[in-house]
C-alpha cells in the first residue's frame, strides 16, 4: 500500500487506475482447522484487529463466504 501511495502518479500515467487510498483484504485459513478454538473467539480476535489496522481487513475463508452468500441474497456456496 505504501508503494502504491508513493508511485501513484506513475501508476496514473502509465496504467491509467487511480490508486490514491487503496485498501488490501488478507485472507487467512478457514476457523475449521482450530478446531480447538471456538470461531466466535476467532471472529472477535480480528474484529479487534481490524479497529486497529488502516487500509487492511483481514478475514477468514468462511467469512468470505458468508459475506458472498449474503450478498447473493442467501443463495448458498457451498
Amino acid at each position: 500500500l505504501v508503494n502504491l501511495d508513493e508511485n501513484r502518479h506513475r501508476i496514473r500515467e502509465e496504467l491509467g487506475i487511480e490508486t490514491r487510498r487503496a485498501s488490501a483484504v488478507v485472507l487467512i485459513g478457514h476457523p475449521s482447522v482450530q478446531p480447538s478454538v471456538p470461531e466466535q473467539s476467532i471472529n472477535e480476535a480480528l474484529r479487534t484487529l481490524n479497529t486497529h489496522v488502516n487500509r487492511v481487513e483481514v478475514l477468514t475463508y468462511k467469512e468470505l463466504i458468508d459475506n458472498a452468500e449474503r450478498s447473493l441474497g442467501s443463495v448458498p456456496l457451498r
